[in-house]
């Protein structure tokens, strides 16, 4: 995004030095002007997403580094995340955390990128995907530590995850009805949650 918008304003500053009001009567055609005009609101479009994108990336670094400094513990364990292959052998495998859409759940939803062998079967995980709504939620909140809980749980039998989430039977799960909180769905987010509080309380200044 920033590249993009690198080039945009290069092309304005060299072609039309950095104007971005110039009218008809500066263009010696129509066709000169129309082109002028869409130079421009390419620049401004991509101006404000870049914006965008780097309020975004603050949220995500202000919700890793919240969620770091109060529960070290179960941060370096995702940090760290590893996780069995289809042959036994130990995997790492990275968490990424995005900003998007996620209001149907809640403001958070975590996926495994799931690898299959040839016939379909488990094979292992490529990456295990985060999504963060910043439209309801807050970076200085639980919802990051409830998600890395859904990551860490992915990694805790993981051929029962894979056959129950490429299913195509998965629906719609609260990890906070009371009746949900040892499900093996819930199970390991409200840990992760619940330390999280837990360890907010003790040390509120984190």
């Amino acid at each position: 995004m920033e590249a993009l918008n690198n080039g945009q304003k290069a092309n304005i500053d060299a072609k039309y030095q950095c104007q971005l009001d110039k009218k008809r009567k500066d263009f010696a055609t129509r066709a000169e002007f129309k082109d002028y005009k869409t130079s421009v609101k390419n620049y401004k479009k991509s101006t404000e997403k870049l914006a965008d994108s780097r309020v975004k990336e603050q949220q995500i670094f202000d919700a890793i580094n919240n969620f770091a400094a109060t529960d070290e513990n179960n941060y370096n364990l995702v940090n760290n995340l590893e996780f069995k292959d289809s042959k036994g052998d130990t995997q790492c495998v990275d968490v990424v955390i995005n900003a998007g859409v996620a209001s149907g759940s809640g403001g958070g939803a975590t996926a495994a990128k799931w690898t299959q062998n040839a016939d379909g079967t488990y094979q292992g995980m490529s990456s295990i995907m985060t999504t963060l709504d910043f439209r309801i939620v807050d970076p200085i909140s639980n919802v990051l530590a409830h998600e890395m809980g859904h990551a860490y749980g992915m990694t805790i039998n993981p051929i029962d995850k894979f056959k129950f989430y490429t299913s195509g039977k998965v629906t719609q799960h609260d990890c906070q009805l009371p009746e949900n909180r040892h499900h093996f769905r819930s199970e390991s987010a409200m840990n992760f949650q619940e330390s999280y509080d837990s360890n907010k309380r003790r040390k509120p200044g984190k």
